[in-house]
This record gives C-alpha cells, structure tokens and sequence, in this order.
C-alpha cells in the first residue's frame, strides 16, 4: 500500500507542476520534486540542508489558536530549524 500512496503522490506532484508549467517558467525559477517518505517538516529541513537550499516556499493553512495547537503547523516546524529562509503562503488567501 505504501507503494501505491508513493505514486499517487508522485502522479498528483507531475500534474500540479504541468497545470503551472507556463507560471513556474514565466517565473524563471528551477523547480525541484521529490516525493519522501516520514515526519513532513524532518524531511523538508533534512531535504533543504542536502540540497544547499537558498529558500523553501511552502503552503500553510494560517491555523491560529486552538486549531494550531491541536493540529500542529509543518510550516512553523520548517521555519523554527530550516537551515534557510522560508516563506510561507497561505493559498486560501493569497491567490485566485
């Protein structure tokens, strides 16, 4: 089962980066993907520091209060041990 979830993640990446292949190129940024599997903001920090990241540009879902303490924030995990600057998008809110 393991296996399929990795490329149903793969699959779901490829199509969100061809449904914005001409955004990400007018943009004139590299964009790098890779599926991982384990703690999201483990590999993420691990991901970047490998890598020699300049910036991580992550989503997050702008919970606040209670929400945020009983679900966590990945972003707030990634910004508190990233080994570069990170910038935080709410998509909710910041785009159509």
């Amino acid at each position: 089962i393991e296996h399929e979830l990795f490329v149903g993640a793969e699959e779901q990446m490829e199509s969100f980066c061809k449904e914005h292949e001409e955004y990400i190129n007018k943009a004139g940024v590299e964009v790098e993907k890779k599926v991982m599997v384990g703690d999201v903001s483990e590999k993420i920090v691990e991901y970047a520091a490998d890598c020699d990241s300049d910036l991580i540009v992550m989503g997050t879902h702008g919970y606040k209060g209670l929400e945020r303490i009983m679900f966590g924030s990945v972003a707030d995990k990634v910004v508190k041990s990233a080994p570069c600057p990170v910038m935080t998008i709410n998509p909710y809110t910041c785009c159509e």
